[in-house]
């Protein structure tokens, strides 16, 4: 269910120059995964300009524009509108942000809109090889219709390992997010998903997702791909 074009859409690519390197993993500071997020990044008036490029799956270049807007009500809730642009295309996905924890409630795109109750929680106090278990309800609206499944979610913080990138190298909080959907009342697997993503630890992007990778199965069958970003062209958090 997480097909949505938009949704999720941050990913990365196996690009040599930029890399998140096994077995390169520190034994830094970082206790746990609070020190890689930054509520700054999910408030009003926060916008970043990034290329990435994508391999595997649908592989190219592609220009993302994060933008974050006022506080809406979405699925029951204030949350934070983030508007995503990638190339011509354009979605929209709702946050809770404090200094110690986030929350995912869902998105829009086109005419479909996707939301989970309770929201997806990535908490800050996750400790390294320490797992977050949750399960939600995942509701697709589309054309005055809607279809609610049951997400299954895990999630793993690795600890911290060196990104490096065609701007530097940070270290980063590796984060490995799994997730099963069934519909609601039936044991038939809709959905599967693995999510790894690589949130900076340190320096002038701190909590900022420098690497994602995905891969599963959907609707629209298999797939597998990453994202890595190339540069940066604008980077405004308070």
């Amino acid at each position: 269910m997480k097909s949505i074009a938009i949704l999720g859409a941050f990913g990365a690519a196996c690009l040599c120059a930029t890399t998140a390197f096994a077995g390169e993993v520190e034994s830094a500071a970082v206790k746990t995964f609070g020190s890689c997020l930054n509520d700054g990044v999910y408030k009003t008036s926060a916008f970043i300009d990034y290329q990435v490029r994508r391999s595997g799956d649908g592989a190219g270049e592609r220009r993302f524009v994060w933008e974050a807007g006022k506080a809406k009500r979405f699925a029951g809730v204030d949350a934070v509108e983030i508007k995503l642009q990638i190339g011509s295309e354009t979605g929209f996905e709702y946050y809770v942000a404090t200094k110690s924890d986030l929350t995912r409630y869902g998105g829009k795109s086109g005419s479909q809109t996707l939301s989970y109750d309770p929201g997806e929680r990535f908490p800050g106090d996750l400790k390294s090889d320490a797992t977050y278990a949750q399960t939600s309800d995942v509701t697709v609206t589309q054309g005055g219709r809607s279809q609610t499944g049951v997400s299954k979610r895990t999630l793993t913080f690795d600890g911290v390992e060196t990104v490096r990138t065609p701007f530097g190298s940070y270290k980063a909080c590796k984060l490995t997010e799994k997730s099963v959907v069934t519909p609601k009342g039936s044991s038939q697997v809709v959905s599967t998903r693995t999510e790894i993503e690589w949130f900076a630890a340190e320096g002038p992007y701190q909590g900022f997702r420098l690497r994602v990778k995905q891969f599963g199965r959907d609707f629209g069958g298999n797939f597998n791909f990453t994202y890595d970003v190339l540069k940066i062209f604008k980077y405004k958090v308070k």
